[in-house]
């Protein structure tokens, strides 16, 4: 499937924080806390994201309750607005 966000709106993949215990294990992705932060995929086409310098590959922070979850092969993905954003930079 292949989703193409409109206007003011953001596609991003969904970062999956992982558990460690002490001991160096990786609890199953089932109890991973879900974040409201991830990949930025595509953006739409409001003269407003490209201003804020907003592309794929950037990541994203954003409010939970402004977006809009769904899942492409299995793997989370959120659209939301240019204006929902609370953060912005370059994954490392």
């Amino acid at each position: 499937m292949k989703i193409h966000p409109l206007n003011d709106k953001i596609l991003v993949k969904v970062a999956v924080k992982e558990k460690v215990t002490a001991s160096g294990i990786v609890l199953p992705e089932n109890n991973n806390e879900r974040l409201y932060e991830g990949t930025v995929v595509e953006v739409g086409t409001n003269p407003d994201i490209a201003a804020c310098g907003i592309k794929p590959g950037d990541y994203v922070i954003y409010a939970k309750g402004l977006n809009t979850p769904f899942k492409i092969d299995d793997v989370e993905h959120d659209i939301v607005s240019v204006y929902d954003l609370t953060g912005v930079g370059e994954e490392d």
